[in-house]
């Protein structure tokens, strides 16, 4: 049987010897013949004290570089994690899949769909529309609109909760944290700990000194004692979770510490008639086959249903077979999720309920892919049922997209993203929409899950939450 043995952590090199304990998670894979052993060190608080008082320390290191010159080391990160040939890449791949049971190719996808927005151009981009200019991170700098010098500086130390449900996301905390000059300790998540340190490890191998200003460890969730330590030192708290972890985090935290919570969301897509013509609906199917099964629906940004307009050359009730080819045209590209036993169950009862309705004359069509690799069911809901995910995508017909106010006024507060296939003269109706039902991200179809650098990630100004400005006023009133 192969074995591997994958650290779960990253420290600056001082720190590494003053590890005074490891303890080990054993993860078996008979199918693939493998075992893995991720190594894990003791975090006590008189270590994570030792590890915080490292990293702000080292907060000058980043005060000394340009916005410019940090932008370029973490753009040659992205460049090294885009590349195929990478080893740490391949690394990742192999280890993430077995550990999330998404398929390398998937896995693969992801992490090239995390990095093409991550170029330096996107990083330059993304503090622009946010800060107005780079130069307010590099020192005082005279504002126009202001008629002042300013400055924005970012925290002494920044913390943040990763998540394990979408591989390579956690480097966007690194590279924001970065473009503010802030230090960053990460806490892995023990169901994905392999990319946050791999990725770490490229940032160090590309610039040492980068490589001393981030910290990932991991630890008991919702453990006071390590945690309290960790928030009284940080201004920023970055956090990925349950709606319950992202409370519990801002009960906790120090009055002047701001969280930047990302808890969970959902996603879906709205395509008009004009769209379902015979010459442009195949297209359509298959950006949304795309949407769908890119992070197999656990991302934030997937859809978990589509409404359809009626009245167009194409029904939403044909378009089904439309979009069952171009799911199982992507499936032999991006390989569905292994399936745990409970997953499936919930697949094949949900599956089997809708065969028997449809042949009981009810109003559903049902489509399915082979060992449950993907699911369509088309049926005029009353209200908005949730996915069981694992590529599980309804299709709503509605006779007026303004119809779906009333599916998704209960979830206001809970959508993040919103595919929309309509004429342009329809947009701003359709967005304006959306806005108020809180959506945070309006995208065409097939563009689902690849949200840009300057996304307003659950409607927040996620790089300029980070900093603190100060302005310098040095004019005589006359």
């Amino acid at each position: 049987m192969k074995e591997l043995l994958l650290k779960g952590y990253y420290l600056p090199e001082a720190l590494r010897k003053e590890i005074s304990s490891f303890s080990y998670s054993v993860h078996e894979f008979p199918e693939q013949d493998t075992v893995i052993r991720v190594e894990f060190p003791a975090v006590t608080p008189a270590f994570l004290e030792r590890v915080i008082a490292c990293l702000k320390a080292h907060k000058a290191y980043l005060e000394k570089k340009s916005v410019d010159e940090i932008a370029s080391i973490l753009d040659a990160a992205s460049e090294c994690w885009l590349d195929d040939r990478y080893a740490k890449k391949g690394a990742a791949v192999e280890a993430i899949s077995l550990f999330t049971g998404f398929s390398p190719e998937m896995v693969k996808e992801s992490i090239r769909v995390e990095h093409l927005s991550s170029r330096k151009d996107d990083l330059l981009r993304a503090v622009r529309s946010e800060l107005g200019d780079p130069a307010f991170l590099d020192g005082f700098h005279y504002s126009k609109d202001r008629r002042c010098f300013s400055k924005a500086t970012g925290p002494d130390l920044t913390a943040a909760i990763f998540s394990s449900n979408i591989p390579g996301l956690p480097h966007l905390s690194i590279m924001r944290s970065f473009l503010v000059k802030s230090p960053i300790i990460g806490k892995a998540s023990r169901e994905e700990p392999i990319f946050p340190p791999l990725y770490a490890e490229t940032l160090r191998e590309l610039d040492p000194g980068i490589g001393d200003c981030v910290a990932i460890l991991s630890w008991r969730g919702g453990d006071e004692t390590i945690e309290d330590i960790l928030f009284q030192h940080c201004r920023v708290v970055i956090v990925y979770g349950s709606e319950a972890t992202c409370n519990s985090v801002s009960r906790r935290v120090p009055p002047a510490t701001r969280v930047i919570p990302h808890s969970h969301r959902i996603g879906f897509g709205a395509v008009g008639k004009e769209a379902l013509s015979r010459a442009h609906a195949h297209a359509v199917a298959e950006r949304i086959a795309y949407d769908v099964s890119v992070f197999d629906q656990f991302a934030c940004i997937s859809p978990q249903v589509y409404f359809l307009e009626e009245g167009g050359e194409v029904s939403p009730w044909e378009f089904v077979a439309a979009l069952a080819q171009a799911m199982k045209s992507l499936e032999k590209t991006f390989p569905p999720a292994q399936l745990t036993i409970e997953d499936a169950a919930v697949l094949r009862h949900m599956q089997a309920t809708c065969e028997l309705r449809e042949l009981g004359g009810e109003a559903v069509c049902i489509m399915a892919g082979e060992n449950l690799g993907w699911t369509i069911v088309c049926e005029p809901l009353r209200e908005l049922i949730p996915s069981p995910l694992h590529r599980f995508i309804r299709i709503i017909p509605v006779r007026d997209l303004k119809n779906i106010a009333a599916y998704l006024e209960p979830l206001k507060g809970y959508m993040q993203n919103a595919g929309l296939e309509v004429a342009e003269e329809r947009r701003p109706e359709l967005f304006n929409l959306l806005a108020s039902l809180g959506v945070s991200r309006i995208c065409p179809a097939g563009k689902m899950p690849t949200p840009s650098m300057m996304w307003h990630h659950d409607g927040l100004a996620c790089i300029g939450e980070m900093v603190r400005w100060t302005d310098a006023e040095m004019f005589n009133e006359t």
